[in-house]
């Protein structure tokens, strides 16, 4: 598995929708619909 590059912002790590589209084999446009759909339960 490749790791993907660090991306950090305001010193926390993150992960962008492209990167983890590339992970699970899917559109970035999926994991931002599904975060969409779901967003009430990320805090």
């Amino acid at each position: 598995m490749i790791r993907p590059e660090v991306i950090e912002l305001n010193n926390q790590r993150l992960l962008t929708a492209e990167q983890l589209a590339e992970f699970y084999g899917t559109t970035a446009m999926r994991i931002q619909q599904n975060f969409g759909y779901n967003k009430d339960k990320f805090h």
